[in-house]
């Protein structure tokens, strides 16, 4: 005698497929569990890394204009727990750190045909730091700017000695 499809008793009953299925759901959920934790874990460790941050200039002379633009992303030799790493990196909108020029040099050679002067960046490590929180700066990539610098057309010099 046939059974019909559909009836209970034309599937053979395969408790062993349920079984297997779901011992096998149980150890991918035990597989990601375990790498969540190993991912956390990780993430607790100090790392020595490469990190891009945008940067801007403040206090240009204003009589003078610059005739290559300064770049505006540093690459930061960093060190910083896991957590702080993957924090900056997930960040979109980052605070540009700040490069005053007016703390840099207090006087700045001024010739009237323009000037070209380079600006050492070890200094910073410590202000980008601060300003970073968390992260160690460790070096600065570029190590140092090159200002080619002329003076603005039409603008004329306040001083008592004519050239």
């Amino acid at each position: 005698m046939n059974a019909a499809p559909g009836n209970p008793e034309s599937e053979p009953a395969n408790p062993g497929r349920k079984r297997k299925r779901r011992q096998v759901s149980i150890l991918l959920f035990c597989i990601m569990i375990a790498t969540a934790l190993w991912f956390l874990r990780a993430l607790e460790n100090t790392y020595e890394t490469q990190i891009n941050h945008p940067v801007r200039y403040t206090n240009l002379p204003d009589d003078y204009v610059l005739l290559h633009p300064l770049p505006n992303r540093l690459e930061l030799d960093v060190e910083a727990l896991g957590f702080s790493v993957l924090k900056h990196n997930w960040n979109f909108s980052k605070t540009p750190l700040t490069i005053d020029f007016k703390d840099i040099k207090p006087v700045m050679p001024r010739k009237k045909a323009g000037f070209r002067d380079t600006v050492s960046l070890n200094g910073f490590a410590k202000i980008f730091s601060e300003s970073l929180g968390d992260i160690s700066v460790t070096g600065i990539h570029p190590d140092f700017l090159i200002l080619d610098l002329a003076p603005k057309p039409g603008v004329k010099k306040a001083s008592g000695n004519s050239d």
